[in-house]
């Protein structure tokens, strides 16, 4: 189990923070919130998007990134619960923490799924993609993944399109790089 820890802080760095010796995170880079703000770019000012992430500070960025492009921001994940309020189109971004939002909701008001980061587990992120193209949708769906090159996020999107176990495949991976 202390190798499966060991992994998180791989994600956050890819995802542009880093936890210091207190345990404050810290930004370190923005790649994956300028990507995010490309493609929340290209699409119409009143087009619903969901955008599935796995730490707080993937939310915080999300928000941020939301709010730059003019975008009103709702979220659903372990600290906020304002899924109602985009359902209800008081909001046009949705920031979802991918535990929070794999099972049992309704995101079919959206066509647009952003995908963040992802987490540990094939199980939450095939329950997510169900999330937007379920029954109800009406329009194609589009799902965008921000993989950033040369880090763990290769790794885990070659094991998903293997739907093979992360937490495997990336252990496997760091052993194989040592």
């Amino acid at each position: 189990m202390k190798r499966f820890r060991a992994i998180e802080p791989l994600f956050l760095v890819v995802c542009g923070a880093v936890k210091d010796e207190n345990g404050i995170v810290r930004k370190v880079s923005s790649e994956k919130a300028t990507a995010l703000a490309d493609v929340i770019e290209d699409l119409a000012v009143d087009e619903p998007v969901v955008v599935f992430c796995r730490f707080r500070s993937d939310l915080e960025q999300i928000k941020e990134v939301s709010e730059k492009c003019g975008r009103r921001y709702a979220e659903l994940s372990g600290a906020a619960n304002t899924l109602s309020d985009w359902q209800e189109g008081k909001s046009d971004v949705l920031g979802v923490q991918i535990q929070a939002g794999k099972e049992g909701i309704d995101l079919t008001r959206a066509r647009y799924c952003i995908y963040y980061s992802i987490g540990y587990s094939l199980g939450d992120y095939e329950q997510s993609l169900k999330r937007v193209h379920r029954p109800g949708q009406t329009r194609p769906v589009y799902y965008t993944h921000l993989v950033t090159t040369g880090t763990i996020d290769e790794t885990i999107y070659k094991a998903l399109e293997k739907r093979a176990d992360l937490v495997k495949s990336v252990l496997e991976e760091l052993d194989c790089k040592r």
